[in-house]
C-alpha cells in the first residue's frame, strides 16, 4: 500500500482561520475589559479615597465626600450673621428683643449669680460698706449632653406570717407588687432608650455603627446588632398596630375623597 499525504480541503482552511481570528477578537476583548476595570477603580479611589488635596466642589451641589465628612467645611459662611450675646444692664427692659432674644426664648435659664466677698463689700476709699447699684446679665447658650442612668425595679414580695404557720394552704398566702409589663421584655432596652435609637437612626440620619461608637464613647458597651433588634421589635410589636389601625380608619367611606 501507499500511504498519501492528505491536505486540508479549503473548507478546513476557511474554519481554521475562523478560529483563529475569533481567538484574536476575545485576546483583545479581555485586555479592554481588564483596562476598563482598572478605570473603574481608578475613579473610585478618586471618587470615595482620601485625598490630601482640597477638592473644589460647587457651593449648591455638595459631594457625598464632603456632605458626610467634611459637612462643617462645607457649610461655612463667613459673613453668616451671629447671634449676639450682649451684656446689657438688667434694669433697661424698653429695649425690643432681637434675633438673639428670639432663639434663647422658652429655654429653661440657670441663673449664675456673681457676688462680691464680704471684705470687698467694704469701701477702700472711706470703709463703708458698698451696696449693690445694678446687676450686669449675660445670656449664653449651653448644652448638656445626653445623661444615661439604669433604671432599677424592685417589687415587694409579701407573705403572712400567720397564714404561713397556720394555713392550710387553699389561700395564696405570696404576694407580689404589681408593675407594669415592660416594653422589650427579657432586655435591657427601655422605651427612652429605643426612641432615642430610632430618633438618631431615621430623623437624624446617624447609622447603627456610628451610634455603636457613640455608646461605646459614653461608657456603654452597646452592639449594633442589640440596637437592629430593639427596632425591629418596636418596629413589630409597637409601631405596625399602629399602623395598620390606621390604615383600617382611613379606608373607611368617611375618608374617601373623590378628584372631580
Amino acid at each position: 500500500m501507499r500511504n498519501t499525504t492528505k491536505t486540508p480541503t479549503t473548507t478546513e482552511q476557511s474554519w481554521q482561520a475562523r478560529a483563529e481570528k475569533a481567538e484574536a477578537q476575545v485576546t483583545t476583548l479581555l485586555q479592554e475589559m481588564e483596562y476598563l476595570k482598572a478605570q473603574v477603580r481608578l475613579l473610585t479611589a478618586k471618587r470615595y479615597g482620601a485625598s490630601s488635596e482640597k477638592s473644589k466642589q460647587n457651593s449648591d451641589q455638595l459631594s457625598l465626600f464632603d456632605s458626610a465628612f467634611n459637612e462643617a467645611e462645607a457649610s461655612t459662611e463667613a459673613f453668616a450673621p451671629e447671634p449676639e450675646l450682649v451684656t446689657v444692664p438688667a434694669h433697661k427692659r424698653k429695649k425690643s428683643k432681637g434675633k438673639k432674644g428670639q432663639i434663647l426664648d422658652g429655654l429653661p435659664e440657670n441663673i449664675i449669680e456673681y457676688h462680691l466677698s464680704e471684705e470687698e463689700m467694704v469701701c477702700s476709699c472711706c470703709g463703708n460698706q458698698r451696696h449693690v447699684i445694678r446687676q450686669e446679665v449675660t445670656r449664653e447658650l449651653a448644652v448638656v449632653p445626653p445623661q444615661f442612668s439604669v433604671n432599677v425595679h424592685v417589687q415587694d414580695v409579701c407573705g403572712c406570717r400567720h397564714c404561713e404557720s397556720n394555713g392550710d394552704g387553699s389561700e395564696q398566702v405570696i404576694v407580689t407588687a404589681p408593675k407594669p409589663n415592660r416594653a422589650f421584655p427579657g432586655s435591657i432596652a427601655s422605651p427612652s432608650v429605643v426612641a432615642h435609637v430610632i430618633e438618631e437612626k431615621y430623623v437624624m440620619g446617624v447609622p447603627l455603627y456610628r451610634q455603636e461608637k457613640q455608646w461605646v464613647r459614653r461608657g456603654v458597651l452597646l452592639s449594633r446588632q442589640n440596637m437592629a433588634n430593639w427596632v425591629v421589635h418596636a418596629s413589630q410589636n409597637w409601631f405596625k398596630p399602629i399602623y395598620d389601625r390606621m390604615k383600617e380608619t382611613g379606608l373607611t367611606p368617611q375618608f374617601w375623597r373623590i378628584s372631580a
